[in-house]
């Protein structure tokens, strides 16, 4: 859980397509999969929930948090505070949060599990289960592999540059 952050600029980067591998590692089932149903818990694990996201924002430990509970294919979502203090845009479920080094965590499992599935393979190339525009994922003239990003071997950045060092006075949706 990070405080939410305006961003209109999006550049791929290693850790860009790392927190997109979990979403491709699960299309081909996502497809065909009804979406998930959203229902209510039991009013007492609704009051509890809401009460420590509530909280948890309260005690100005985040600006905003979202939480999903998913439970027997059913989904209940938590949202408490804003996504920006400039803006005071509410947090929603449908915000992109920045979590840190928690996602590799993540991906990881989400990735093993996707290859003990048979769903995708370590050689697989990574832009092939990306949405068109990540056509420039390639290292030394061959497509950036599922093999690249895990080991650390794909030549990505790490990070955005500061487009304001880069281009002082742009606005980032340019």
């Amino acid at each position: 859980m990070m405080k939410g952050r305006d961003s209109a600029l999006f550049l791929p980067t290693r850790r860009g397509v790392l927190g997109a591998i979990p979403a491709a590692a699960m299309v081909s089932s996502a497809v065909a999969a009804a979406p998930p149903r959203t229902t209510a818990l039991s009013p007492e694990a609704t009051k509890a929930i809401g009460g420590m996201v509530d909280g948890f924002v309260a005690q100005n430990r985040a600006d905003g948090l979202s939480v999903a509970v998913v439970m027997n294919g059913a989904m209940r979502f938590f949202n408490a505070g804003v996504t920006s203090q400039t803006t005071l845009t509410a947090a929603t479920e449908h915000h992109v949060y920045e979590i840190g080094s928690v996602s590799k965590t993540f991906t990881a499992l989400i990735l093993a599990s996707a290859i003990k599935e048979g769903r995708v393979a370590l050689n697989d190339p990574v832009r092939k289960f990306l949405p068109p525009g990540f056509d420039n994922l390639a290292k030394d003239g061959r497509a950036v592999t599922f093999a690249d990003i895990v080991t650390t071997t794909s030549a990505l950045p790490d990070n955005v540059p500061d487009y304001l060092a880069v281009a002082p006075g742009a606005r980032p949706n340019s």
